[in-house]
């Protein structure tokens, strides 16, 4: 049995200030998280694939000597590590957007964009992130139409753009 937590990438919380003060110190909130588990199970922390090798080997020791903490392959796939888990614990990156669409329990540490959906849970502080996880399987997640309903939203809010190629992804008509 085990949560996953994605790492985030270092030194940009001037860009990520409403992930809250815990962002700046990885090593502290893996620390404070696995502190917070049911017994019987264990933190899973995966890099983003891309992030490596940003953070200094010392960095990954440190998660690695964390009390029930096992350390993810970056490669790993992040949809099966989230399909088998019991949950997912996020400041409020896109593995909580993806364990909502894969109907698993999020809680969230910051104030993600997708906070306000069904079958994400805010902890505000160490005692409310221990309450969330011990009650976990009674927690009541989203619906396929709550999911529905979202997805429809985020499609209605956006916009037609090209990706590529590049020469369409640079036209004047695609910046618009």
């Amino acid at each position: 049995r085990y949560f996953l937590f994605t790492l985030h990438i270092l030194n940009e919380w001037s860009n990520y200030s409403w992930m809250g003060l815990r962002y700046p110190n990885m090593i502290s909130l893996v620390r404070e998280i696995s502190s917070c588990l049911p017994l019987g199970c264990k933190l899973y922390v995966k890099e983003h694939t891309t992030n490596f090798p940003e953070k200094d080997f010392s960095f990954y020791r440190a998660i690695k000597a964390i009390p029930r903490v096992r350390l993810i392959d970056r490669h790993e796939n992040t949809m099966g590590l989230i399909k088998n888990s019991e949950g997912i614990i996020t400041l409020g990156g896109t593995v909580g957007w993806e364990g909502f669409l894969l109907g698993k329990p999020v809680v969230i540490l910051g104030k993600a964009w997708y906070r306000k959906l069904p079958g994400i849970f805010k902890a505000e502080c160490s005692e409310s992130l221990v309450d969330l996880l011990q009650k976990i399987d009674r927690l009541t997640l989203a619906t396929e139409d709550d999911k529905i309903k979202a997805i429809y939203s985020l499609y209605e809010i956006s916009f037609k753009a090209e990706r590529y190629p590049i020469v369409d992804l640079i036209s004047q008509e695609n910046i618009e």
